[in-house]
């Protein structure tokens, strides 16, 4: 009994063995792709979508080098993608025909033999010949006589001369609208305290901030403060005219208490009955503190002309 079941499953697996050795572990098929149209000179791509058995592998070296394939047809290179589309191997090969033909005719890309190796044995498989209608540059019904060569066509050479007066005028209105911005965001520092009252006010009482605080820096950083105020004004502002003052220009309401503590200090350093009164007991101010005031009153000046 169990001799003859040793013998059936013999027989049974020799069968299995013989049908899988029958059935070829790789496959491979061609992308559909177009047939027709081509002409002398046109390139011609082929698609060979490959799934391969288990522990095959394409071999690289059976991919044919570019290259002639025969008299009209050659290789000019190859293209190998794996796992591509859902397939294990996706190989591309680029031809380029060479033939003259009357008529339009039927030509054939060969058959290229590719190698599968695995751990235990190598296969061959081909990747299908395809064929194409290849049509003739010059109809065959023309006559000789009316074919003619066309000669070399001279290059059209680009006049790159025309466009140097656009360019300029784009590099005028970029530099231009770069300043103005620069100009306006109050990044140099020559612009800075150039312009308005307050502007020529900050660039002298930036001079004076630049050596020894005293007596003498403060007047005269005082006289600047003044003169801007009755030049925005359009008269002398005294303290008594500083509400009328920010009435009239509300947009510097902002820098009141600084401004009335700066003309207390005016009035007892430019007015005081006692001239021999020490500066310890006026409400000192220095010039960077002025100065400080004037540039507060600068941006003011500088955001209210384009608000």
């Amino acid at each position: 009994m169990n001799s003859r079941l040793l013998l059936f499953l013999a027989a049974l697996l020799i069968s299995v063995c013989s049908v899988a050795e029958n059935k070829s572990p790789i496959q491979i098929e061609l992308a559909r792709q177009r047939n027709f149209g081509y002409s002398l000179g046109d390139e011609i791509v082929t698609t060979a979508l490959i799934n391969t058995g288990f522990g095959y592998q394409l071999e690289p070296a059976s991919i044919p080098k570019p290259g002639p394939v025969n008299n009209w047809l050659t290789l000019t290179k190859t293209k190998l993608e794996q796992g591509s589309n859902g397939y294990d191997y996706q190989l591309q090969l680029y031809y380029q025909a060479f033939k003259s033909v009357k008529q339009s005719t039927q030509l054939t890309i060969p058959a290229v033999e590719l190698r599968f190796v695995n751990y235990l044995k190598s296969t061959s498989k081909s990747i299908p010949s395809w064929y194409f209608i290849y049509n003739p540059l010059i109809l065959g019904t023309t006559p000789d006589n009316q074919v003619s060569i066309q000669g070399p066509i001279k290059p059209v050479y680009l006049n790159t001369t025309s466009h140097y007066p656009v360019i300029f005028w784009l590099i005028m209105f970029a530099t231009l609208l770069s300043l103005y911005l620069v100009w306006i965001y109050d990044k140099l520092p020559f612009f800075r305290c150039s312009g308005g009252p307050f502007g020529r006010a900050c660039h002298t009482m930036s001079q004076l901030s630049k050596t020894t605080d005293s007596e003498t820096n403060n007047r005269e950083a005082l006289s600047c403060f003044h003169k801007a105020m009755n030049e925005c004004a359009g008269k002398t502002v005294f303290s008594k005219n500083l509400a009328e003052f920010f009435q009239h220009h509300p947009q510097f309401s902002g820098a009141k208490p600084e401004t009335e503590k700066l003309f207390n200090y005016s009035r007892q350093l430019f007015f005081s009955q006692s001239v021999t009164q020490s500066a310890t007991q006026r409400e000192a101010i220095t010039t960077q503190q002025m100065l400080s005031l004037c540039q507060w009153y600068r941006k003011i000046e500088r955001g209210s002309r384009w608000s």
